[in-house]
């Protein structure tokens, strides 16, 4: 029986990356059984062994989101005690994550999710809201060491840091397929930590 618990585990999180994977390529309105089914390798019929529906397999993509995203945090946090640079890992983790699975964040910001207000959209704004809560205690932490500068409020910090981390994810998947942005995206997101770092300092 545990053997066959975690067999199913598994298999779950391997439909849930799967349709991160397939939003990716055709965005959210482009998430069909059929297609996550032939990523995974099985039939489209076996998902509802697991998932019932679409949506739940798009809530699947969400805690799949937030699992990794407290990861990323978690290990940052263990490397040392430095706040400041504890956030730079924080958000050079992020990039490879967008990087890896750069359609992943376009849910947030389709048709579908915004014009809806339903479990899937409480399931994802339970999400964004953890993650804002993390760094919120992250910068925290480094305005109480004086690290940076006092003249900005934590909140102030953290939108400040999340634009960063958007521009990365229009960067690399831009929501119009017509575009191309030829840009290193390592490259920018290491000059904009330092221009972020500059003004955290400057005053």
């Amino acid at each position: 029986m545990h053997a066959e618990k975690i067999e199913t585990e598994i298999r779950c999180e391997q439909i849930a990356q799967a349709a991160l994977e397939v939003v990716s390529l055709y965005g959210i309105k482009g998430l069909t059984n059929e297609r996550v089914a032939a990523l995974v390798g099985v039939v489209p019929s076996a998902l509802y062994k697991h998932y019932r529906n679409k949506s739940k397999i798009i809530e699947a993509v969400a805690g799949l989101m937030q699992e990794r995203m407290m990861k990323v945090i978690k290990t940052a946090q263990s490397v040392g005690s430095d706040p400041l640079e504890c956030i730079r890992r924080v958000y050079l983790a992020e990039i490879r994550m967008i990087m890896q699975s750069p359609g992943a964040p376009f849910i947030f910001f389709s048709d579908e999710f915004v014009t809806n207000k339903n479990q899937i959209k409480n399931k994802f704004d339970e999400v964004g809201r953890l993650h804002f809560g993390e760094m919120l205690k992250l910068f925290q932490k480094a305005l109480d060491q004086k690290q940076i500068r006092q003249d900005f409020t934590t909140q102030t910090l953290v939108i400040f840091y999340m634009g960063m981390v958007s521009q990365t994810m229009f960067l690399s998947h831009h929501p119009d397929k017509n575009i191309k942005i030829d840009v290193d995206i390592l490259k920018h997101s290491e000059n904009a930590w330092k221009a972020f770092v500059d003004m955290l300092k400057a005053k």
